[in-house]
C-alpha cells in the first residue's frame, strides 16, 4: 500500500534481497575495478555471508524481531506486547492481538519463534555450502548454492512471520515471491 516503505531499513524495508542485490552490484563493480573474476570472489564472500547470518539471527532472537504468527504449540514463545509493531496492523498482527494473555501481570502473546527458525536456517545454509564445496568444484557454485539455500530458508521462515510485507492488493509475501524467483 505504501511502496516507499521498502526504503525504511529499520522497519523491515529492503530486507534480505535488497541487501543481496546491492551486495552483488557492489561486488561486480569491485571485481571490474580490480580486474578479478566475479564468481571466484563471490564464492569467498558467500561463505562469509553465510557465516555472518548466524550472529545476525542470534541478535534477532534477543531483540524479539521478527514477530511470528500465533501459535500455542510446543515450540511457541511468549512475547511481551511491547514487541508487537506499533505500525499499521497486518492480518498476522491482528490475529496476535486477538490472543493476548496476562502472564505475571504482563500482557503477552504466544507465537512462532521466527528468529529461532531463521537461526536454524542460517546454520543449515552454512552447513549446506560447506558440504556442497566438497562435491562441486566449479567457480561460482558456492555463490549459487548460497543464493539457493538462503532463498529456501527465507521462504520457509517467511511463512511463519506475522509482519510480512505483501504485494499490493494481494496476500502474496514479497519475500516469498522473490525467494521463488531467486
Amino acid at each position: 500500500e505504501q511502496p516507499l516503505q521498502v526504503l525504511y531499513l529499520r522497519k523491515g524495508g529492503f530486507a534480505y534481497f535488497g541487501a543481496l542485490l546491492a551486495g552483488i552490484a557492489a561486488l561486480k563493480l569491485y571485481c571490474r575495478k580490480k580486474e578479478t573474476d566475479f564468481f571466484q570472489t563471490a564464492d569467498v564472500v558467500s561463505l562469509g555471508a553465510a557465516a555472518a547470518a548466524i550472529p545476525v539471527w542470534i541478535g534477532c532472537i534477543f531483540s524479539g524481531e521478527p514477530i511470528g504468527r500465533y501459535s500455542d504449540g510446543a515450540f511457541s514463545m511468549r512475547f511481551s506486547t511491547e514487541y508487537l509493531s506499533r505500525e499499521k496492523s497486518t492480518d498476522g498482527l491482528t490475529v496476535l492481538e486477538e490472543h493476548l494473555a496476562l502472564v505475571h501481570d504482563e500482557l503477552c502473546v504466544s507465537c512462532h519463534p521466527v528468529a529461532l527458525y531463521g537461526l536454524l536456517g542460517a546454520i543449515l545454509v552454512l552447513f549446506g555450502i560447506i558440504v556442497s564445496k566438497r562435491f562441486v568444484n566449479r567457480t561460482g557454485a558456492l555463490f549459487w548454492n548460497y543464493v539457493l539455500f538462503t532463498s529456501c530458508s527465507i521462504l520457509v521462515t517467511d511463512m511463519f512471520r506475522a509482519d510480512r510485507f505483501l504485494i499490493w492488493g494481494t496476500k502474496l509475501s514479497v519475500n516469498g515471491v522473490v525467494s521463488i524467483v531467486f
